[in-house]
């Protein structure tokens, strides 16, 4: 079952919680239980789907990397928006190939069913994984440019 259609679960269960809470706490604390628990309900099963999403993503960033040999990679998903999402690669000590490979995952993606969810995507090669932190710290401070550029440019228009 899709979890998009599952979350209509979430009103019987909103329901068993009222009833099954009525009688001994009355409507006053019951109604309030029941909305919280369909709420409880629909915000798992989203952040389910977005962790499912996300692992996705990676596996196909992966396979993509993987035709190039034995290159070791970390990955990064963030939900960056309702639907945007910020895919982060940190390639480690691919050297000439990082062209090519960016190709290679960009095709991957566009050919993918993820084709309209990513948002930016970021590659980096490294060389080693003590300079992934400093590393992290870089590529965020360029996102946040890149993010105000757009909102200004947002708002200029």
């Amino acid at each position: 079952m899709k979890l998009s259609m599952a979350s209509w679960l979430s009103v019987p269960l909103g329901l068993i919680m009222y009833f099954g809470t009525a009688d001994a706490f009355g409507d006053e604390i019951a109604i309030p239980l029941g909305i919280i628990a369909a709420t409880a309900f629909i915000l798992i099963l989203r952040k389910s789907s977005d962790q499912i999403i996300s692992e996705m993503i990676a596996k196909e960033i992966r396979e993509a990397i993987h035709r190039f040999g034995q290159i070791e990679n970390y990955i990064e998903i963030k939900k960056a928006n309702r639907t945007g999402i910020i895919a982060r690669i940190y390639l480690i000590n691919a050297g000439a190939k990082v062209s090519e490979i960016n190709q290679a995952v960009k095709n991957r993606l566009e050919s993918s069913v993820f084709k309209g969810r990513i948002w930016i995507l970021q590659m980096t090669d490294i060389g080693s994984r003590e300079e992934l932190n400093e590393t992290r710290q870089v590529l965020d401070r360029q996102l946040l440019e890149e993010l105000r550029k757009i909102a200004k440019e947002k708002k200029d228009k």
